[in-house]
């Protein structure tokens, strides 16, 4: 049906009226801003390319099995023939940047403050010493985290800085004692290092790398393997590989890292996920680990402050040597609970292996024709092509909460 122009045009009434009868399914809200290079990227199509190929990956690695035909036994609203064997073998993890002052922090769990009418509350905040910081998760598909790395800008390596400095725990001994810094080194100590990780029966301590800009550079990367196969961590008999799912940083693609991970001794299985949609499969990007790490940051950040404040102390600001403390705190409110954890590897569909980012209705709505017909094929409650067409006119009308609990 052609426009025709001379047609009579609806007026305010009518449209207010239309949003009144269709309220229960249509609202109005303020667009966001998606850059055009990645809404060509995050589509249907991509995204299942990236499922097929990181999955026979997985297989590849032995880590993973693959069945005939898609199967129904599997958790999840739609078939999938993957299976998920060792999930101690396979790891992801990604950048999470802080600064220690604490301009940009948002506010914790939205805090409110009682004031009187036409005021705001002041809160005092320290802006100062800024040093900028990059904390990375290495978090198994088990659940458990693996390694803590933090990545702290500068050039110039200081100690200090490094084992961190907690001016609230008791001091042991005299700093001219020969064993000094070995009774005040630990957990709740003068000197408390960063988070350990207890992973397979090993111990592995907390990474502390060095760069201009404290972001991940292809030798950091590198070397965080390197300390996890140093460890021993894990069997790669039966020509077992470890697995790891990455972003399309650059790190990834330069030599020290690629070399090493095509190495024959320590091969590792190393896949690349979809660009410009990491918020939606990276774990790591996840409010159960992102969110809650940044949250907590913000909350220790905020005490310490206001306890320097109360002590009346002549600089009460963030220093760099709090770095690890606040680490070592918000790590705990994050990375280390495992049943969040797999919550938010369940909900990216990296275990189980069930293809769970197909059922978003912002990736949904780039089907083809024929790609709608495909997924109504991978949908449990399909039976024949009718039903499965029926299925999918279903969700296109809005009924994606209805499907996406299906279990």
């Amino acid at each position: 049906m052609e426009y025709d122009p001379s047609s009579p045009v609806l007026g305010r009434k009518y449209w207010m009226l239309f949003k009144k009868r269709w309220g229960h399914k249509l609202v109005t809200m303020r667009g966001q801003k998606f850059a055009l290079d990645r809404s060509n990227a995050l589509t249907y199509s991509n995204v299942k390319q990236m499922y097929d190929q990181v999955y026979d990956c997985m297989v590849s690695a032995g880590v993973a099995h693959v069945t005939d035909e898609p199967s129904k036994d599997f958790p999840g609203p739609l078939k999938t023939k993957y299976h998920l064997t060792h999930p101690e073998m396979c790891l992801v993890v990604d950048e999470v940047g802080s600064t220690s002052c604490q301009r940009g922090d948002g506010h914790i769990g939205g805090q409110k403050y009682l004031c009187e009418q036409g005021m705001v509350p002041q809160i005092q905040a320290s802006h100062s010493n800024e040093r900028h910081f990059t904390t990375l998760g290495f978090t198994s598909l088990s659940g458990h985290p693996v390694l803590c790395l933090i990545i702290i800008a500068g050039v110039r390596e200081l100690y200090e800085i490094e084992t961190g400095i907690d001016i609230e725990a008791e001091v042991v001994g005299h700093p001219s004692d020969p064993d000094y810094f070995q009774k005040n080194r630990g957990k709740g100590k003068l000197f408390p290092m960063g988070p350990e990780c207890v992973y397979n029966g090993k111990t592995i301590p907390c990474m502390v790398r060095w760069s201009p800009n404290g972001s991940i550079t292809s030798e950091i990367l590198r070397d965080a393997l390197h300390t996890l196969d140093h460890h021993k961590i894990f069997n790669r008999s039966n020509g077992k590989k470890p697995f790891l799912l990455l972003d399309g940083h650059g790190s990834r693609f330069e030599l020290p890292f690629l070399q090493y991970i095509t190495n024959p001794d320590h091969q590792w299985m190393v896949c690349i996920g979809v660009p410009y949609g990491t918020s939606l499969w990276q774990v790591a990007d996840s409010k159960e680990q992102n969110g809650s790490y940044k949250i907590a940051l913000a909350k220790y950040k905020k005490d310490v402050v206001h306890k320097r404040l109360n002590l009346m102390m002549d600089k009460p600001g963030i220093v760099a040597t709090d770095i690890i403390p606040m680490v070592n705190y918000a790590w705990g409110q994050s990375f280390v609970r495992v049943d969040k954890n797999l919550k938010a590897i369940a909900d990216r569909g990296w275990g189980p292996l069930n293809y769970c980012l197909l059922m978003n209705p912002q990736i949904q709505a780039t089907m083809t024709k024929s790609e709608s017909e495909s997924f109504a094929l991978m949908m449990k409650k399909s039976t024949t092509s009718d039903s499965s067409s029926n299925q999918y006119t279903t969700i296109n009308t809005g009924s994606f909460t209805t499907i996406s609990t299906v279990t």
